[in-house]
């Protein structure tokens, strides 16, 4: 999978932060942060997940 494939669940990353209010009242910095460590959970789960190759990869 490409990287510009991986999307955040813009919904359920802000009910995670508790609702669009509290989103609102973060600093930006508290939100980035918050943006990052959301990114970099979703690229653990990806990379827990077996790779797999087509079967075109092994003819010659």
């Amino acid at each position: 999978m490409h990287n510009a494939d991986k999307v955040i669940d813009r919904r359920a990353f802000i009910t995670k932060l508790g609702g669009a209010a509290a989103v609102a009242t973060m600093a930006p910095e508290v939100l980035a942060e918050a943006v990052e460590h959301e990114m970099m959970h979703e690229l653990d789960q990806a990379a827990q997940k077996p790779q797999t190759m087509p079967l075109d990869a092994f003819r010659p």
